[in-house]
């Protein structure tokens, strides 16, 4: 619920790269992988900030926006926690 809320505040109108990117990797830790896709994909698509060639720009081009997402996706794919190694922990159901 509380990422749903972060995602939701201000009418969306406040959300931009780095919002998205850190809703991945916690729906990735939740192993909501459906949820974590789904920001990828609506990141990707938010034509008020990312280029066709994936770079963000907001006043100017930035990067660790792109990098974050990157790396939210390697959440969904591989994470580390209580001793043990999770491999695939929250892969979408498209995949």
């Amino acid at each position: 619920r509380s990422i749903a809320h972060w995602l939701t505040v201000d009418g969306s109108q406040g959300i931009y790269a780095w919002s998205r990117a850190g809703a991945v990797s916690l729906y990735a830790a939740l192993g909501d992988g459906d949820r974590a896709i789904e920001n990828i994909h609506l990141h990707m698509a938010d034509q008020r900030f990312v280029q066709p060639n994936t770079m963000y720009i907001e006043m100017f081009p930035v990067l660790e926006s792109s990098l974050a997402i990157a790396r939210s996706l390697q959440d969904m794919l591989l994470q580390s926690h209580g001793g043990t190694l999770w491999i695939f922990p929250a892969v979408p159901a498209a995949w």
